[in-house]
């Protein structure tokens, strides 16, 4: 929010097993940059997901100390 970028869109991209025992799979998007999580619910798999992008854009802001899109 402080460096004013849009937040993160997310999505559903699959959904695998029996009723009982689903496997969601969500997409985290931000500008060009996408994750995906996993997880036994869609909820998990949104966390998982957005842990992923978090990581990535800081590694991303460590190569020149900005975000670059």
């Amino acid at each position: 929010m402080s460096k004013r970028w849009p937040p993160p869109l997310y999505g559903l991209n699959a959904e695998d097993g029996l009723p009982h025992e689903r496997e969601f799979v969500m997409a985290c998007t931000v500008y060009k940059h996408k994750t995906t999580g996993s997880g036994h619910s869609k909820k998990i798999a949104k966390r998982n997901a957005a842990q992923k992008m978090l990581d990535l854009l800081k590694e991303v802001g460590k190569d020149d100390g900005e975000v670059r899109f």
